[in-house]
């Protein structure tokens, strides 16, 4: 009887921690929804989180965060350290599913729209100090500052340290562009500082 006992106390734990998937969407709620479905607010409580700070500050490491393919959020979003491991990744994505390639800009509707504002000359991802173990997969990064100055639209390590085991993969980061015209507000796509960051199969156009 106790190994029958101990057995599910292991079985329950094995559950229990199991990854998870967050949705993230525009028209979801931080205050109704558990982001444990990709629905709208209307379909309480098992909808999706409204904002990108309320999704990050749920997850834990090994869980994916969906962002839904299409909606666009405004701001800087800085990647913690939540001492994840190799074996644990967060990851952000999007909810569609995006093709096993480098990825160009024909494939922005299959992408969640990230801009930053400009704070502070910040890009729309920056991360903490000793933050790891991140995966970015499948968005389109760009901005919308008008004409201030943003020292890269993705910025991983500076001007924080102990950066480590970052990914960028299958993205579209690029000038904003307004009609024909560049808007040209970004100096750099990408800029890396740390221990194994990766950048791969993306399109990088500024």
């Amino acid at each position: 009887m106790r190994a029958i006992k101990l057995l599910l106390v292991v079985l329950f734990m094995a559950v229990s921690t199991q990854a998870a998937t967050i949705y993230v969407r525009v028209d979801g709620s931080n205050s109704i929804c558990n982001g444990t479905v990709n629905a709208s607010a209307a379909s309480t409580p098992n909808c999706a989180y409204a904002t990108p700070a309320q999704a990050i500050s749920t997850a834990s490491c090994g869980d994916v965060i969906k962002f839904l393919a299409g909606d666009t959020w405004d701001g800087t979003i800085t990647l913690p350290n939540k001492s994840c491991s190799v074996s644990t990744p967060i990851t952000i994505t999007s909810t569609a599913t995006l093709p096993s390639r480098r990825v160009t800009p024909a494939d922005a509707s299959l992408m969640p729209r990230f801009r930053t504002l400009g704070t502070d000359g910040h890009g729309a991802f920056t991360t903490a100090t000793d933050a790891g173990w991140w995966v970015l997969d499948g968005l389109e990064i760009t901005d919308n500052a008008g004409m201030s100055t943003v020292n890269a639209l993705v910025e991983f390590g500076e001007p924080v340290t102990g950066v480590h085991d970052v990914t960028l993969t299958r993205s579209w980061v690029h000038q904003k562009e307004t009609g024909t015209n560049y808007e040209r507000a970004a100096l750099r796509a990408v800029r890396f500082e740390g221990v194994r960051l990766t950048l791969t199969r993306n399109y990088l156009d500024t």
